[in-house]
């Protein structure tokens, strides 16, 4: 393989690595994103009746999340 072919993969690899977020944030919106369906799923629920579908959409459905630039 060309060596300069080599370098930009390498500099693209690390570029996507530093806009995606960590692992343990994707976990954490994921199980969020679970709890809150169970919420709206309980037998309480007011809404339980339209069965409700919780799940991630959008950049997390699609993996394409990017990291947020100041923590909030």
């Amino acid at each position: 393989m060309n060596k300069q072919i080599s370098n930009h993969e390498e500099v693209l690899e690390a570029i996507a690595e530093a806009l995606d977020i960590p692992e343990h944030l994707d976990a954490l919106a994921r199980k969020r994103y679970k709890s809150l369906g169970e919420w709206l799923e309980r037998p309480q629920s007011g809404i339980r009746q339209f069965e409700p579908e919780i799940y991630p959409q959008g950049s997390f459905a699609l993996g394409t999340v990017i990291r947020l630039i100041s923590p909030t």
